[in-house]
C-alpha cells in the first residue's frame, strides 16, 4: 500500500519549480530571449568578465548553450534530491530529464523566432549526466568520510579498559 509522505512531496517542489522556470524561458520569443542574453553579457562585462574577448561574436551563442547545460545540471540535482530514497533514482533522473528536454524543445518549436534543436537536447543530456555524476561522487565521498570518522567499536572497548 502506498502512503502519503509529506517529506517526499515537499522535496519534489523545487524540481517542479525549476521545470516551470525552464518552460517560462522557453516560451520567450526569439527577440526576448536574445535581449535576455545581451543583458546577461552586459552584467558579466560590468563585473569584469568579457566573454567577447574569448568568443567574439559567438559570445551570445556560448551563453545560450551554457545555459542549456547549466539548467539541466541543476535539474538533475533537484530530481535526485526529490528521489533520494528510490532504488532507481539515477536512471529515473536521466530519463525524466531527457523526456522533459524533448518536451522543452517541442515547446520552443512553436514559439515565434525559436527553433527546436537536437543539439540542445544533447547539451541538456550532458548537463543531466554531469549532475548525476557529481551527485554520485559527492554522495560516495561523504559516505566514505562518514565511515572513516566513525569510531571503531573494538578501539573504544580497548581504550576503556
Amino acid at each position: 500500500m502506498c502512503e502519503f509522505n509529506l517529506k517526499r512531496t515537499l522535496r519534489i517542489i523545487p524540481s517542479l519549480g525549476w521545470m516551470a522556470c525552464i518552460i517560462y524561458l522557453s516560451m520567450q520569443s526569439g527577440s526576448e530571449s536574445g535581449e535576455l542574453t545581451k543583458q546577461f553579457l552586459g552584467f558579466l562585462e560590468k563585473n569584469g568578465i568579457n566573454l567577447s574577448l574569448a568568443f567574439g561574436e559567438y559570445a551570445p551563442v556560448f551563453i545560450r548553450k551554457s545555459a542549456h547545460f547549466s539548467e539541466y545540471f541543476l535539474l538533475s540535482l533537484l530530481i535526485l534530491i526529490a528521489t533520494l530514497n528510490l532504488k532507481r533514482k539515477w536512471s529515473l533522473t536521466m530519463v525524466a530529464g531527457m523526456v522533459f528536454s524533448v518536451a522543452d524543445e517541442c515547446i520552443q518549436s512553436i514559439v515565434p523566432g525559436r527553433v527546436a534543436s537536437i543539439g540542445d537536447v544533447v547539451l541538456d543530456s550532458m548537463g543531466l549526466a554531469f549532475g548525476i555524476t557529481c551527485f554520485w561522487l559527492i554522495r560516495n565521498l561523504h559516505a566514505k568520510a562518514k565511515r572513516e570518522l566513525k569510531p571503531d567499536a573494538a578501539k573504544i572497548k580497548c581504550l576503556s579498559l
